[in-house]
């Protein structure tokens, strides 16, 4: 595999961390803990969840030409919307978050892994390199690509949400708010879209 290659599936990998759904689930991770190090890791540990879900996917459909069938991907889609809707209403409602949050950005990054557009852009370009080595290093780079993505925004988007819980109690208090009420509205898309197949 050349180095076109890599380059397409590193910055594939950081493109596609900051798609809306992506960006709406851990954007109420890091507005619910005003602390950079907790933004950081959600960012690392959703990146870990989402690259490691498109790898064993991916490898399953270059080794034996399996993929998700159609109607685990809608049940994956619904799953999707319903787990967004509940991290914005989690945030609108201000429930504290379980001690093992940050497991549960791993556990969304996977579901997000899952369903989506990664299949497309990252398991079926992969599944086409023609060999399982290929198609290891491209899903690697990938999921590597994803995560610097990520962790990118989390630590961005973490220092604002502290610098106003520190400066702006009240601006922190309305980002949290516009990160609940941006997580319902992506999640209600995705739901309505599923829905409708």
């Amino acid at each position: 595999m050349g180095s076109s290659w890599a380059a397409a599936a590193l910055l594939g990998g950081l493109l596609h961390a900051w798609e809306p759904d992506h960006i709406a689930a851990v954007t109420t991770f890091v507005t619910q803990s005003p602390s950079r190090r907790d933004a950081w890791v959600y960012g690392l540990r959703w990146g870990l969840g989402h690259a490691l879900a498109v790898l064993v996917t991916g490898l399953a459909a270059a080794a034996v030409g399996m993929a998700i069938p159609e109607v685990a991907t809608r049940v994956l889609e619904i799953a999707v919307g319903c787990v967004l809707v509940g991290l914005g209403l989690r945030a609108l409602l201000r429930w504290r978050a379980p001690a093992g949050d940050g497991q549960g950005a791993t556990w969304v990054g996977v579901l997000h892994g899952l369903a989506g557009s990664a299949p497309l852009i990252a398991v079926l370009p992969a599944a086409l390199l023609g060999s399982l080595g290929a198609a290891a290093l491209y899903l690697t780079l990938f999921g590597v690509g994803t995560l610097g993505g990520m962790a990118l925004y989390a630590a961005l988007a973490g220092r604002l949400a502290r610098h106003l819980h520190d400066r702006l109690p009240r601006a922190a208090v309305a980002l949290r708010t516009a990160a609940g009420v941006l997580a319902v509205a992506v999640g209600s898309v995705w739901l309505w879209t599923a829905w409708r197949g």
